[in-house]
C-alpha cells in the first residue's frame, strides 16, 4: 500500500503459501513484512515489501500466531496460543488452551528466517495469545487470555529471552487479547475483550519494572472480539487506538481514541459496514 496518497493505493499483491485466519503482520525497519497466520503446524513468512518477494516461508511446529521483531538483536518473537488440541477435532473447551509459549527465531539482515531450535519461553499463563515488545527491545508482554494475567520476558542485548514473571495486580486481566507500549516504553495498554470492551493501564520504570496501574478505561457501547495473535491497540504519541464491534450485533464498529494523559475516551471513529472488529496499527 501507498500511504502517501489518500485513500491509500494498492501496489502490489502477494499470493502466500499459509491459510488467512488471523493474519498478523509485524514491519521491520528494513522494509520486512513478517507474517504468521494463527493457524497450527504452518509457516512463519517474510515477504520483501518492495518486490512482493517472498524470501523465508519457514515451518513451525507450532501455533504461530503474535509475531514480533527486534531487528537489532536479529531475533523474533512469535507466541503459541498453547492449545492441546489437534485442529480436526471438536474438544471440550478444557483442552483448547492450555500453558502459552513464546518462541525465538533469528532473523538475519537480509530478512532471511531460521530456527535456532531453542527451547520455548515460558509466559506465565494459559492461551498466549499475543506478544509485544518495548521500543528499546529489552522487554516483552505476554496477553495470557486463558488466565487472565500478562506474561514478563526480559531481553538482553544478544537476544536472549528469560521469563520475568507476571503483572501483579488486584483486578487482573480479563480476557487480555493484545498490548501496546508507549513510544517511550513507560506505559502499555491492554486490550481487555470485554462487553464492554475496556483498556487496562501499565506503568513501566526506567528499569522495566511493569506494574499495573489499576486503571481501566471502558469503552462504551463496543462488545469483545478476539482475534488470534492480531493487534487491536495501537499507540502513538499522545494518542491510544483501539478497534473494538458494536455492542450491537447489526452495529458498526469504531475506533476509540483514548487520550493517554487523561485516560479517557476523547472520541470514536465509526467504520461503516465493519461488524466484527479487526487490527489496527499507528503510524507516527
Amino acid at each position: 500500500l501507498d500511504l502517501t496518497v489518500s485513500p491509500p493505493a494498492i501496489l502490489g499483491t502477494t499470493t502466500t503459501p499459509i491459510p488467512n485466519e488471523d493474519v498478523h503482520i509485524a514491519i521491520t525497519p528494513a522494509g520486512y513484512a513478517l507474517i504468521a497466520d494463527g493457524a497450527p503446524n504452518s509457516k512463519v513468512l517474510s515477504v520483501n515489501i518492495a518486490t512482493g518477494e517472498i524470501v523465508t516461508a519457514l515451518s513451525v511446529p507450532f501455533e504461530a500466531q503474535g509475531i514480533t521483531a527486534l531487528p537489532d538483536q536479529g531475533i523474533v518473537l512469535v507466541n503459541s496460543f498453547g492449545s492441546v488440541c489437534p485442529i480436526e477435532q471438536t474438544c471440550p473447551p478444557s483442552l483448547l488452551q492450555g500453558p502459552g509459549q513464546v518462541h525465538v527465531l533469528n532473523l538475519a539482515a537480509n530478512g532471511v528466517l531460521s530456527d535456532p531450535a531453542l527451547p520455548p519461553v515460558a509466559t506465565g499463563g494459559d492461551g498466549a495469545i499475543n506478544v509485544t515488545v518495548s521500543p528499546d527491545g529489552r522487554l516483552a508482554l505476554v496477553a495470557n487470555i486463558g488466565s487472565a494475567n500478562i506474561g514478563i520476558l526480559r531481553i538482553d542485548g544478544g537476544g536472549n529471552v528469560t521469563f520475568g514473571g507476571t503483572v501483579t495486580s488486584t483486578q487482573g486481566f480479563s480476557l487480555a487479547q493484545s498490548i501496546a507500549f508507549s513510544p517511550d516504553g513507560s506505559h502499555a495498554y491492554v486490550n481487555q475483550v470485554l462487553n464492554p470492551a475496556s483498556v487496562a493501564v501499565l506503568n513501566i520504570d526506567s528499569e522495566h519494572t511493569v506494574r499495573d496501574s489499576e486503571i481501566r478505561i471502558a469503552l462504551e457501547g463496543s462488545s469483545g472480539n478476539a482475534y488470534f495473535g492480531v493487534d487491536q491497540i495501537a499507540a502513538g504519541p499522545g494518542i491510544v487506538l483501539v478497534h473494538v464491534r458494536a455492542a450491537s450485533p447489526q452495529g458498526d464498529g469504531f475506533v476509540a481514541v483514548i487520550d493517554p494523559v487523561t485516560n479517557s475516551v476523547i472520541t470514536t471513529i465509526p467504520l461503516p459496514g465493519d461488524h466484527q472488529g479487526g487490527g489496527i496499527a499507528a503510524i507516527p
